[in-house]
């Protein structure tokens, strides 16, 4: 203010979901109207947190800039033609409200009733060991593989090994796991919640309603019987379109060159 340089804000946070129990305090509100009313512009990652801001009062000028993948890391490798079983991948935090892993668990169980060829492999940084109990009362312990924390190298290492990407979220914006999926060649099968609908669209994966665990797992039954249909070169073809460095470096560049450059 002191000195009129322009300034954008970049935003990703959930607490301004209406979904998320974590809210933001009066005071929080009272500086965020203040800070995005004077910015040139606000970039929240989906359009769903948008209109999710400008819903609590938070006027301002909003561009959404949805997340960034390397697409020269996170690529598709070809797979063996016959397989033993398919390999689903879950990464997140496992944060029990928003990430619903527990849910997640019960509908793969679901899953389990009508087919047993799958395996979930799960990447995190967060505690795993009560969800290793759920998944042995389940009977899921030989289905599920817990890798810990890996780096993004790694991460892009085993998605190229698996053949499809699950969510089972309470709310989320956009999460960049969905990106790295897509780059990776991997259709999505997440719950329709947040700014995920902005992209998961038909050709990419499919979406089902938060906490329905019977139509999650009916919905990855039908979608592994029908993985040909999801051609990996095309689902990377869309990541690189949509959230390569390239692609987003050039919005951010219009952006500031229309917006911010003093």
């Amino acid at each position: 203010r002191q000195f009129r340089v322009p300034y954008g804000i970049e935003e990703h946070w959930t607490g301004y979901l209406p979904s998320d129990p974590l809210k933001p305090t009066s005071w929080q509100l009272a500086f965020s109207r203040r800070f995005i009313r004077d910015a040139a512009v606000v970039m929240p990652d989906s359009t769903d947190l948008g209109l999710a801001m400008q819903n609590l009062g938070l006027s301002g000028n909003y561009i959404t800039v949805t997340n960034v993948v390397d697409t020269k890391l996170f690529k598709p490798q070809a797979k063996p033609a016959e397989k033993k079983y398919y390999r689903l991948l879950h990464i997140s935090t496992l944060h029990p409200v928003q990430k619903n892993f527990a849910g997640l668990l019960r509908a793969l169980n679901c899953l389990n009733d009508i087919r047993n060829d799958f395996v979930l492999d799960v990447v995190s940084d967060g505690s795993y060991e009560p969800y290793r109990e759920l998944a042995r009362q389940l009977d899921l312990a030989d289905n599920i593989r817990f890798h810990g924390q890996l780096s993004s190298a790694e991460i892009a290492e085993l998605a190229a090994k698996c053949d499809l990407l699950v969510m089972f979220s309470r709310y989320e914006n956009f999460p960049c796991v969905i990106p790295e999926a897509l780059a990776a060649g991997l259709p999505v099968l997440s719950t329709r919640v947040g700014g995920i609908h902005e992209h998961v669209l038909p050709p990419l994966g499919k979406l089902v309603e938060s906490e329905d665990e019977q139509a999650f797992a009916g919905a990855l039954d039908d979608m592994l019987h029908h993985l040909s249909n999801y051609d990996p070169q095309a689902l990377h073809k869309y990541a690189d379109t949509h959230f390569s460095y390239e692609a987003v470096g050039r919005q951010l560049l219009d952006i500031y060159e229309r917006y911010i450059k003093p």
